[in-house]
């Protein structure tokens, strides 16, 4: 009556596709964190992570160098014109 039947019926095939979709969906998210973990832990993965963090700690290191300069430079320019004024009474 009024095809209540067939509404049923669509609304249990779609019940079923969506748990379908669902059951796919966490054996992928699965299989691709099996997949990174493999590739972290392999030889390829470490000697990259290395590499990687390598860099990252050189720019840090080229950073705080650049900073440190900056710095030293204001404060021997300060020091020299402080000496010039007392030097030349200025």
């Amino acid at each position: 009556m009024f095809g209540l039947k067939e509404m049923y019926a669509e609304r249990d095939r779609m019940y079923w596709r969506c748990k379908r979709h669902e059951m796919r969906a966490q054996s992928d998210r699965e299989n691709m964190k099996q997949q990174i973990l493999d590739s972290i832990s392999s030889t390829k993965g470490l000697i990259t992570s290395f590499a990687l963090g390598m860099t990252t700690q050189t720019d840090a290191a080229v950073g705080i160098r650049k900073t440190l300069l900056k710095a030293a430079q204001v404060e021997a320019v300060k020091a020299a014109s402080e000496y010039a004024a007392k030097k030349f009474n200025l």
